[in-house]
């Protein structure tokens, strides 16, 4: 049996004889995202006409224009009929005028690719924070934090006065682009599309072929281009209308029909009319809604084929490069050939309008691609082949990449050898500058050559994430894992996590075939971290089990081990306990069974907790304990560092809290001497935390400051984020109120600028608690937690949302707001039951329970704006004055007593110190200044407030509020911040 087959292919039987395979199947592309230069800066191209167009497009994009426009603009016709042309000019013209201070970027969504790969929404959210400026490390891992991130980051820029410009290109539907629309009216959109899209706050903009005057000026300026001063379209008009009508005026039509004039000096315009007359048909003129460009192709590809062959053998090649443009060293590699041998044939394909250059790669347009599809050159069989072909491009993918990747881990070299900068001896003042300039050099060449590499990584990505399911598909096993790994190891996926996730998917798919227990295993364990990254805990869980499957059939035990200890850490962050503990004492088992310490030292962290999760705090003391033993006894610093901390978080939550600094202070200065950087930090910024809580301000100052610093050395963003965190906590124990509503803010507004979306969550929730608990403003406090609850919600993470409705039903409580606090105590219960939390829900039932039926005051109105506003710090009694006046009140008070002072000023200045101090003190003080009255003034009308005095003092004994602890939130959350 021969067959040729295209498209995803499932064998139901055995095949004898050849089959080839092109696997053309839907594939996601992947999204590149550019900016828009100005008209300075842009490439020239061939743009006749279509003035009126670019008025009616510049007014919606002019900030002064109307008020009210439309934050997008639709840009509607066939395909070639010249949308992307119009909108690159439209936004290099508003760029150059200096309209979008904020940056104007371009993206391709290949709506309408042959092979059905558009891109998919969500993949373009990471490409765009980007292109926007947003710093690699500072895009969220995971697509919904991307795409919050996206708006925020819009949202941003508007209040800045920063406006942004994306044109979206190629869209094929309503849903491909409506979550990329700008929310705010400052920014604005061009979508090009060929079909009538049904999206909110858009006007439309039909664009039809050029009229004919334009089209000839069009066909004339483009065959001027190849061959100028060519006179044939002045000189035949007649027949050059014809040209022109038989393209359809289609600008597309229009420059490979000059392509054709250009490439045939002695072909008149009507000998040209008459074969594009005799090529069209009926079933070609209703085809892809564009009615000229078969017949036009398809005469230009049979001239290509007669007058230069070796170039048509390329074009059906190109095709099935799986990126959206291809290299002159890809296209060599299909082809076969040298590279100096094909950069010619390519550049005779441009000049044919079969092709166009685009950021250092050939691209050619889809209605073109789809006529290209299939078709072959008689020739060598072999050379044009298409698996061939294909396996060779997937080959020069894998070869260079590993190339790559080997610059950008190999060390410099010196004279003296690698790393070296010289052989031992003595140098004189010339053999010393001559050594110092052998290194210099080779420095630069080594800083060269790592930047080659980023590059051509940063280039090619789109073919080379492309490629693994290609390789796979195609029976490529060894290529698929090793090309996935480096690409791991290099590449910044991070902005996709569900493509890594695929890519991972295929790498294991590959490796089972391999037959290879170790690298089966190992593409599994990747599989697994990429899951637990994006949260999918269960089937991370579900990962690690197959490759302790494979481990155990191999009968390698120390895979087994790794295996069953990573299965059990997933299990923990899926909150399933019990099976944690098995598989956890499972690895430390084996690993002491075949002498592995330090692998035992890591397990039983891992155990330690698990117990600290059930609140087995003492048993989870004690092993936290025999691993850092563990790993003293291997050597193995970077462990012990780590798991000092981990016991420091356990002894704070245990009460141990002396303990806990103590143990905080030994993982910094062991993961200081052994340079573990990022350990050290971590350390750092729990003792900050907790030095801080316990009043040591002076400490706590200290290592939150060198958290920071080491942290931004790093370039650990989230890290920063967390230090920053630490010091509202320090500033607030310090009875300092303002400053630390102030610098929670500040980290909220950190998070929020890094597009960090869960760590604003955390950040906002711990924002409420400073308000509430030491600015007393619990207005504030319940609208921090609010956007903490929407922030949740958006990630999809119900048991963070579960946490903190019950912490604000708690607060609306406070503010005796019962009706709303019921509501929300019920969807707390309904979350904490969805996550499995049902002995915290049964409480929080018995809690609401316990509310009054009615509200003690009215519920105000939260203002529109309320979820996207800062909430105001408000001066209130309850401790937010500040520790100045309590103290200058406190003394005044001693001195005018003793100085026989007046009474009532006294009484007065005892008033203002109870204010200012707080908490239970407020209830002393008022006890004290009102016995003082009441024996002073006896007999008068002001012992009636002495009494009065006497009353709320009791009172606030009785009702007064007690502050959380740090780390008391943490034990419901510590899957958010676990050591």
């Amino acid at each position: 049996m021969n067959a040729t087959v295209y498209g995803p292919v499932v064998q139901i039987g055995v095949a004898n004889g050849p089959v080839t395979i092109h696997p053309t199947g839907p594939r996601e592309a992947v999204p590149v995202v550019r900016p828009v230069p100005g008209t300075d800066q842009a490439a020239p191209e061939v743009f006749v006409g279509r003035t009126r167009e670019i008025e009616h497009l510049l007014a919606r994009l002019d900030p002064d224009g109307e008020s009210g426009a439309a934050t997008a603009s639709v840009v509607a016709g066939m395909g070639g009929v010249g949308k992307t042309a119009l909108a690159r000019r439209v936004s290099a013209t508003a760029v150059t005028r200096g309209w979008f201070a904020g940056g104007a970027v371009m993206v391709d969504l290949h709506g309408y690719h042959p092979d059905g790969g558009q891109v998919r929404t969500a993949a373009a959210f990471g490409p765009l924070l980007a292109a926007l400026g947003v710093s690699r490390e500072r895009v969220p891992a995971t697509e919904p934090e991307q795409a919050a991130a996206y708006h925020h980051l819009l949202d941003a820029l508007a209040r800045q006065g920063r406006r942004v410009l994306l044109v979206l290109d190629n869209v094929s539907s309503g849903d491909q682009v409506r979550d990329f629309l700008p929310r705010s009216a400052a920014h604005r959109a061009v979508v090009t599309t060929r079909d009538t899209l049904t999206l909110p706050s858009v006007r439309a903009l039909e664009l039809d072929v050029p009229e004919p005057g334009e089209a000839g000026v069009m066909l004339e300026r483009i065959l001027h281009g190849h061959s100028p001063g060519d006179p044939r379209v002045g000189r035949e008009p007649a027949e050059a209308t014809r040209v022109i009508e038989a393209c359809g005026r289609l600008p597309l039509a229009l420059g490979i029909a000059a392509a054709m004039l250009a490439d045939d000096h002695a072909l008149t315009l009507a000998e040209l009319a008459d074969e594009l007359d005799r090529s069209a048909t009926r079933e070609e003129v209703l085809r892809h809604g564009a009615p000229s460009i078969a017949p036009v192709f398809d005469l230009s590809w049979r001239r290509l084929q007669a007058r230069d062959p070796s170039a048509a053998r390329v074009l059906p090649l190109l095709v099935l490069n799986p990126g959206p443009g291809t290299s002159t060293e890809a296209a060599a590699a299909l082809a076969d050939e040298p590279v100096p041998v094909v950069r010619p044939r390519l550049r005779r394909l441009r000049q044919a309008h079969l092709l166009y250059q685009a950021d250092g790669h050939w691209r050619m347009h889809d209605l073109i691609r789809s006529r290209v599809r299939g078709r072959t050159v008689p020739g060598n069989a072999e050379e044009s082949d298409p698996q061939a072909a294909l396996s060779r491009l997937l080959h020069h993918y894998g070869r260079t990449a590993t190339a790559m990747a080997g610059r950008l881990t190999e060390q410099p070299d010196g004279p003296g050898g690698p790393g070296e900068a010289g052989g031992p001896g003595e140098l004189g003042e010339a053999g010393e500058a001559g050594e110092s300039a052998d290194r210099g050099a080779a420095e630069d060449a080594y800083a060269a050559e790592r930047t080659g590499a980023w590059e051509w990584f940063a280039r090619e990505r789109p073919s080379l994430l492309a490629a693994v399911p290609m390789a796979a598909v195609s029976g490529h096993h060894r290529l698929t894992v090793d090309l996935a790994e480096t690409l791991f190891g290099v590449l910044d996926t991070a902005h996709d996590t569900l493509a890594q996730a695929a890519m991972a998917q295929y790498a294991v798919d590959a490796a089972a075939q391999l037959g290879d227990a170790e690298v089966h295993a190992g593409t599994l364990h990747r599989l697994g971290s990429l899951h637990t990254a994006s949260g999918r805990h269960d089937r991370a869980a579900t990962a690690h089990r197959e490759a302790l499957r494979v481990c155990r059939a191999a009968g390698d035990r120390k895979g087994e081990a790794a295996a069953s200890h990573l299965l059990g850490s997933s299990l923990l962050d899926a909150g399933r306990l019990a099976k944690a503990v098995t598989a956890v004492r499972q690895a430390a088992h084996i690993y002491r069974v075949i002498g592995h310490r330090e692998g035992e030292a890591r397990a039983l962290g891992t155990l330690a907790r698990i117990h600290c999760r059930t609140k087995r705090y003492d048993t989870a003391v004690g092993v936290h304990r025999q691993a850092i033993g563990m790993h003293q006894d291997a050597g193995d610093t970077g462990g012990e560092g780590a798991e000092l901390n981990n016991l420091g978080l356990t002894l704070w939550l245990a009460g141990r809290k002396e303990e806990a600094v103590v143990a905080y202070r030994r993982s910094a200065d062991v993961s200081r001497t052994a340079g573990h950087h990022s350990a050290k930090a971590a350390a750092l910024r729990n003792l900050a935390m907790h030095t801080g809580w316990l009043g040591r301000t002076e400490e706590a100052l200290a290592a939150q400051q060198e958290a920071l610093v080491t942290c931004r050395s790093l370039g650990d963003v989230a890290g920063e984020s967390a230090a920053l965190s630490a010091l509202p906590v320090i500033l607030s124990r310090a009875m300092e109120p303002r400053a630390a509503v102030a610098a929670q803010q500040r980290s909220v507004e950190a998070c929020r600028a890094a597009g960090h979306r869960r760590d604003e969550g955390l950040a906002l929730s711990q924002l409420g608690q400073v308000l509430a608990m030491t600015a007393g403003n619990l207005g504030g406090a319940i609208d921090a937690h609010r956007r903490a609850v929407d922030i949740w919600r958006d990630l999809a993470d119900r048991d963070a949302e579960a946490t903190e409705l019950k912490v604000l039903a708690g607060r609306l409580a406070e503010a005796e707001r019962n009706s709303a606090a019921r509501r929300t105590g019920e969807e707390a219960v309904a979350a904490l039951n969805d996550t499995g939390r049902h002995a915290e829900a049964v409480a929080v039932e018995e809690w609401l329970a316990t509310l009054p039926a009615t509200d003690h005051e009215t519920e105000r109105a939260v203002p529109p704006d309320a979820a996207t506003r800062m909430p105001r710090v408000y001066t209130t009694p309850k401790g937010c004055t500040g520790g100045g006046l309590p103290f200058s009140a406190t003394v005044g008070a001693v001195v005018a007593h003793f100085l026989d002072g007046p009474w009532w000023l006294v009484t007065i200045l005892t008033v203002l110190a109870a204010f200012g101090w707080g908490t239970c003190l407020t209830s002393l003080v008022f006890l004290s200044a009102g016995v003082f009255m009441v024996c002073a003034a006896w007999g008068t009308w002001w012992s009636a407030a002495g009494l009065a005095l006497l009353l709320f003092g009791a009172g606030s004994l009785v009702t007064g509020t007690t502050e959380a602890e740090p780390g008391g939130r943490e034990s419901d959350r510590d899957r958010q911040r676990r050591p």
